[in-house]
């Protein structure tokens, strides 16, 4: 019998028929606590559903590249949803049927269902190291800590599914983004311990309240925010929680690449007066290449061209990644620091530093997710943008100035080095620490964690 969503059993890997057991739980009606679908499925429903999958199918056709993977094979995939949609029972099964043909000329586009009415909050969190997944978060409340999780455990499976390197970022899109879970079960291994299973339920909250405001010619809203809401967005955007000093030494845990150019640029200033750099792009997953080129300019005094970014005959003309701002550069040592969550412009700005030999690229290797993706957002249905659909579409290659695409290839490190489960579990950032040790400044592990961890990431409660 064929897996009834194929393309994301493809995503997750493993033995097709057990696979599309768990993404048929997990795409199916949920249980009555998480699920946000009407008591009856109606043909207003579904005539919903199929405008989203109009709506992604049009975004995916003029925006994909390389563009010759579109074409009436696609077109007959989502002509075949439309008719699938109308004899779906829920929300979550709709949304499944949407992935999976949207899904089916590349497994890198992936769709994103519009707000749901509640939200779903696992109460745990965990993070790929080399080939394994460990917790690196245990919530001090929810179901996670009273099943006995605990930081540096290594979660060898979720829902039967085995953890890899090649599908660990897909298992997460399944069951974060695309159908979050009233709770998952996880084979657990503790240190000298025997695996054992956990039934872990998630916490259900409803959706926060929307809030508007504007004029006679403008009009703008958002969803009410926690008091924690309100740190992690603090702390983002305050580069004084991001950028450190230890003697001459900076630390620049490089968030502001996630924002804009003009937020590096305000890092970069703060530099001057630094003779090395440690930049930590750990966790960094940058798509738009406007702040990377920003940074890398100030790095490098010779001008060259980094590489290449392709994109399609319908898009945009190509981008030549230009680099270099002579003597005003910041000329002192750099390091930097990677892990299996650094992607996309994130990698190319350390392997630009490792081709160039200005610095030493030091961790684990790093995601292989390089390509510019924009998100399309559904375009009928709501006034909303920010609360309906969309799609996370490919729409260029990056291409290396040695004519190498890092896209499923990734950047290894100069100095391999990740932390272990016992690191995790006694607070201890290895990495830095073996950073600042290479710079000659002595600071143990335990203290290296403090200096580049928010406040937030140990206020975990998430209310």
């Amino acid at each position: 019998m064929a897996p009834k969503f194929p393309i994301l059993s493809a995503l997750v890997g493993g033995a097709p028929a057990r696979v599309a057991t768990v993404l048929a739980l997990s795409l199916a009606a949920q249980s009555a606590g998480a699920r946000d679908d009407a008591p009856e499925y109606t043909a207003t429903d579904i005539h919903q559903a199929q405008t989203i999958l109009e709506d992604m199918q049009k975004a995916v056709t003029l925006n994909y590249y390389p563009e010759d993977r579109i074409g009436k094979d696609f077109d007959a995939r989502c002509a075949a949803a439309e008719r699938t949609l109308e004899s779906v029972h829920s929300n979550s099964e709709a949304f499944g049927v949407i992935a999976d043909a949207l899904a089916s000329p590349d497994a890198r586009i992936r769709f994103i269902p519009p707000l749901r009415s509640s939200r779903v909050d696992y109460s745990w969190q965990w993070q790929l190291i080399g080939d394994a997944a460990y917790v690196t978060q245990v919530d001090r409340e929810g179901d996670a800590r009273k099943q006995g999780l605990a930081v540096g455990d290594k979660i060898a499976s979720i829902e039967g599914v085995t953890i890899s390197r090649e599908n660990y970022e897909s298992i997460y899109y399944v069951f974060h983004r695309l159908a979050p879970r009233p709770g998952l079960r996880v084979l657990v291994e503790s240190r000298g311990q025997e695996p054992r299973w956990l039934a872990i339920a998630s916490t259900v909250r409803p959706q926060r309240k929307l809030t508007s405001s504007g004029s006679r010619t403008s009009f703008w809203a958002a969803w009410e925010l926690s008091e924690s809401d309100r740190r992690h967005r603090d702390e983002f955007l305050d580069l004084k929680q991001h950028l450190h000093r230890s003697g001459s030494v900076a630390i620049w845990r490089a968030i502001e690449l996630e924002h804009d150019s003009s937020a590096v640029a305000d890092g970069l200033k703060e530099l001057k007066s630094a003779n090395a750099l440690i930049l930590d792009l750990r966790g960094v997953h940058v798509r738009q290449h406007d702040p990377v080129l920003r940074l890398l300019d100030d790095l490098f005094v010779d001008k060259f061209t980094a590489g290449t970014v392709k994109r399609g005959i319908r898009s945009l003309t190509d981008l030549q990644m230009r680099i270099g701002s002579g003597s005003g550069a910041f000329q002192g040592t750099v390091l930097v620091l990677v892990d299996a969550e650094t992607g996309a412009y994130a990698e190319v700005l350390a392997r630009v530093i490792q081709q160039r030999q200005r610095g030493v690229i030091i961790g684990d290797f790093t995601l292989g997710r390089v390509l510019e993706e924009t998100q399309f957002y559904q375009t009928r249905g709501t006034a909303f943008s920010f609360a309906t659909a969309s799609a996370l579409i490919p729409t260029g290659a990056v291409v290396m100035a040695d004519g190498v695409e890092l896209d499923g290839k990734g950047v290894t490190p100069d100095l391999l080095l990740r932390p272990t489960a016992a690191d995790l579990a006694g607070g201890r950032d290895v990495m830095l620490a073996k950073a600042l040790a290479m710079l000659k400044q002595k600071v143990v592990p335990e203290d290296a964690r403090k200096i580049v961890r928010l406040p937030s990431e140990d206020d975990d409660d998430n209310e």
